[in-house]
């Protein structure tokens, strides 16, 4: 199974939650890879080798082909411990992955519990694990899921969104 998060190495974005709850699951064929660089690379790096998991996590730095990785992807991880418009949440929902994601403004907004995906506490380790599991081990639930978020990232879209401001506008 290939897990995938996308988003800068910085505290915000909490990848270390997933790591430290991955090395609880000890699960053989998942592998989970981040996109994205950031001041806390030597740190998470540091965490994947003490957690013995230098074969199942990889840092993949910036990367262009993030479209690519969702479509590879079987479930996409969003642990942020803050987050404003969660794009990279919004994009892989586009392309049909499940997800597990923290529970903060803007995830909330988007993931409906058991409809979308699996939210979990962003500071709990637990939490973060029983939603991995869960997904994991339920792989149809997981695939519709991914089939609702197809549809109901459209409520988002650029064209709806301009459509709703213009007539805001118009009033």
């Amino acid at each position: 199974m290939m897990l995938l998060s996308v988003g800068e190495l910085s505290e915000r974005k909490n990848h270390e939650v997933v790591i430290k709850a991955l090395a609880e699951i000890k699960q053989q064929n998942i592998k989970y890879f981040i996109a994205g660089r950031g001041d806390l690379k030597d740190h998470l790096s540091d965490l994947i080798i003490n957690s013995g998991l230098q074969d199942e996590v990889k840092l993949l730095g910036f990367r262009s082909d993030v479209n690519m990785l969702t479509k590879a992807a079987d479930l996409f991880i969003f642990p942020s411990i803050q987050e404003g418009l969660p794009v990279a949440l919004m994009e892989a929902m586009s392309t049909g992955l499940p997800v597990v994601a923290s529970q903060i403004r803007g995830n909330v907004d988007l993931i409906q519990e058991e409809k979308n995906g699996v939210l979990f506490d962003c500071n709990d380790v637990i939490t973060c694990k029983k939603g991995i599991c869960d997904m994991l081990s339920n792989p149809q639930n997981s695939y519709q899921m991914g089939e609702n978020n197809i549809t109901d990232v459209k409520a988002y879209s650029e064209k709806r969104v301009m459509s709703l401001l213009r007539a805001i506008y118009a009033r």
